[in-house]
């Protein structure tokens, strides 16, 4: 009943049905024709024949066709336990045509059934044969709007299944391709990483031969400072051996000088005292 508060009835039943899962239009079509029979709908664009049946109301010849918004809005609901019309029965939709509208297009305007077909009464076989002629004209009349819709309903379910599936296709294609840029990403910088570590291992080795070189470099420079500090050490133990045996010799000889300068003096006083 929300669909038919929204869209109205008895045009485009293909459209009304799109959003109802697992059903189609000419079911739709069946289901509202159920609602007036059960009696919780009427709808005066359909006559009520005597078996209980309902035939859709034609425009006489020359007075146009019965718009839309009569065709839609113009029902009464008696009965709604979705709540959608009411809660005040008998409910009727807000797009509602006025009353001399609905005369003038589904009365006057209309075409009348056989006076046989009204009263439901037996005629001849020739009326019997043209009763049930125009009753299967208009069934068929019926039959071919549904098969029309039902037609035009596939028809659009088909364009959107194929829109669809075009979509699906593209976006796996999007996918797809999106995958493969992701994996030669992937792949290059996996070849970059690998080139990094050789890079780095390279480097790493240089770096370690070079450590290594100044190591040994220090190495030898260190030896050679130790032996150079040796020498430059003995040097000076030399030099300062020489300086000390120089100084000790000198200091002999003066020790000597001094012993023969007193030995002199006391020669001569011996002397002295010798002559006394």
């Amino acid at each position: 009943m929300e669909r038919v508060k929204e869209l109205g009835v008895n045009v485009h039943w293909g459209t009304f049905s799109m959003v109802i899962k697992g059903r189609v239009g000419y079911q739709c079509s069946n289901y509202w024709r159920q609602f007036m029979k059960d009696g919780w709908v009427k709808d005066p664009n359909y006559w009520v024949l005597p078996d209980g049946k309902f035939q859709f109301k034609r425009s006489r010849a020359g007075a146009g066709d019965i718009p839309e918004n009569i065709r839609k809005y113009s029902f009464v609901v008696l009965k709604d336990p979705s709540g959608t019309f009411g809660p005040d029965f008998p409910a009727f939709h807000p797009k509602r045509p006025s009353d001399a509208q609905l005369k003038k297009w589904l009365e006057t305007n209309v075409r009348d059934l056989d006076d046989s077909v009204k009263a439901g009464k037996k005629g001849k076989k020739k009326s019997k044969a043209r009763g049930k002629g125009k009753k299967k004209k208009n069934d068929d009349n019926e039959t071919k709007d549904n098969k029309e819709e039902q037609d035009k309903e596939e028809t659009t379910n088909d364009d959107k299944n194929d829109d669809d599936e075009t979509t699906d296709k593209d976006n796996k294609k999007t996918k797809k391709s999106k995958k493969k840029g992701s994996k030669k990403k992937k792949d290059k910088k996996k070849k970059n990483k690998k080139k990094d570590k050789k890079d780095g291992d390279d480097d790493n080795e240089e770096n370690d031969e070079t450590k290594e070189d100044k190591k040994t470099k220090k190495k030898k420079k260190s030896k050679k400072s130790k032996k150079s500090s040796k020498k430059d050490k003995k040097k000076k133990d030399k030099k300062s051996k020489k300086k000390k045996d120089k100084k000790s010799k000198k200091s002999k000889k003066d020790k000597k000088g001094e012993e023969t300068e007193n030995d002199d003096t006391n020669n001569n006083n011996n002397d002295e005292k010798e002559g006394e």
